[in-house]
């Protein structure tokens, strides 16, 4: 009985690594140079039996050692699995994750000093989720997006105001801007006015000390 156990115990660590051994097998890495950028990818090796293919959506494949897309189509090996993008200095630039030659899930861009500087989120090929662009003094954009097109509130913050854009399945439905330097122009007022009560104190105090003096010099006169 203990034999018997520890055959089928073998056997199953077997199927595990052969199933994962065989899932590696599948893709390959590829580093493209291209648009001024180094571009490591994994591209699918083994032919694809019934891809359905969705005509809304890019395919990006690799053929030749260049990295193209097509809408509803392609014609080389899809690109399938994690992707990072390098600038000229080996610094890097953008990362995401490719399904069968669509974009899936969270991609990241950054700056040449390493800022985030865009997130976009990805369902099947298509923009769906938040998305942010990062500027610098605390600005920002955030798009939330459903099917490809926007949808629901967009938010751009600028220096001195927020702009808010409501949108349902791509249409501009309604839209406010809101000063951010409302509650600063208030605080700047209310400085004012305890530095002219200062002042005023200062002034009243000055005045007495004043009348104390001469009233001193008079009584020695």
């Amino acid at each position: 009985m203990r034999k018997l156990l520890l055959l089928v115990l073998i056997a199953l660590c077997c199927n595990v690594y052969a199933q994962k051994h065989d899932a590696e097998g599948q893709t390959k890495l590829v580093v493209v140079n291209q648009n001024d950028k180094e571009i490591h990818c994994r591209v699918l090796i083994d032919k694809v039996k019934q891809l359905q293919l969705d005509l809304k959506t890019e395919y990006y494949w690799c053929q030749n050692q260049q990295i193209r897309k097509n809408r509803g189509g392609y014609s080389g090996d899809l690109l399938h699995g994690v992707c990072k993008s390098f600038d000229s200095k080996k610094r890097l630039i953008e990362e995401g994750l490719y399904v069968y030659g669509r974009k899936e899930g969270i991609w990241k861009l950054w700056d040449k000093d390493g800022e985030l500087i865009r997130t976009t989120s990805w369902k099947n090929g298509l923009r769906n989720g938040l998305n942010y662009r990062y500027f610098y003094d605390k600005q920002f954009v955030r798009e939330n997006y459903k099917g490809n097109s926007l949808h629901g509130r967009r938010t751009e913050q600028t220096r001195d105001s927020v702009h808010y854009e409501f949108y349902r399945n791509g249409k501009l439905i309604k839209h406010k801007s809101v000063a951010l330097d409302k509650g600063l122009t208030e605080k700047k007022k209310k400085s004012k006015k305890e530095k002219k009560k200062l002042e005023t104190r200062k002034v009243k105090k000055d005045k007495r000390k004043n009348r104390s003096e001469q009233k001193a010099n008079q009584q020695e006169m």
